[in-house]
């Protein structure tokens, strides 16, 4: 049940996506970016602390009607890297794609939101013995500051977070809190 109620709740929000097209006053740019921060993950297994970081590669599809695509690699590891004197032999991660449709707007010359929701694959490796690819979703909402004033090729900065769930195999998802840089051109 509850899987059937995610999937709803995905479908209403991909269907409100397409429907605000038109009000969206989206920035149809092409960039490259990369994103670094904290957060969690977890599948078949508690919770776990996580760094968190992607790089993406963002273009206008001429067929998405102002939207703009972003197609990204995302890594989390465990915390546990960074304990010298871990009897850990093994640091769990995951790492996966997703191709995030996304709606800019502008809140000034220099400020904007921004928001996405696409597919994802995601490969989970919290455990030595699990290397699955899982399916699901991946969200995204930012704030940021464009340092170029409109213009392009210029650089933007932002303060964001995103959320990937999954719902096949083990169900993997994480939630990822981050400072992102773009550069577009």
């Amino acid at each position: 049940m509850k899987k059937y109620i995610y999937k709803i709740l995905l479908l209403t929000c991909l269907g409100f996506l397409i429907q605000s097209t038109n009000l969206s006053f989206a920035q149809q740019t092409t960039g490259l970016g990369a994103f670094a921060g904290g957060g969690s993950f977890k599948g078949n297994f508690p919770s776990e602390g996580c760094f968190t970081s992607s790089v993406f590669f963002d273009f206008a599809a001429p067929f998405m009607g102002g939207l703009t695509s972003r197609l990204s690699f995302v890594y989390a590891t465990g915390t546990n890297v960074l304990l010298a004197k871990t009897n850990n032999t093994y640091n769990p991660f995951i790492r996966g794609f997703s191709l995030k449709e996304l709606i800019t707007k502008n809140i000034s010359n220099n400020f904007y939101f921004e928001g996405g929701l696409g597919p994802l694959v995601l490969n989970d490796r919290s455990f030595t013995s699990i290397n699955v690819w899982d399916a699901g979703f991946a969200f995204s909402a930012l704030a940021g500051i464009d340092f170029s004033n409109g213009n392009t090729p210029g650089v933007s900065a932002g303060f964001g977070t995103e959320y990937g769930l999954t719902f096949t195999k083990t169900s993997v998802q994480y939630f990822a809190v981050y400072l992102q840089a773009k550069y577009s051109f």
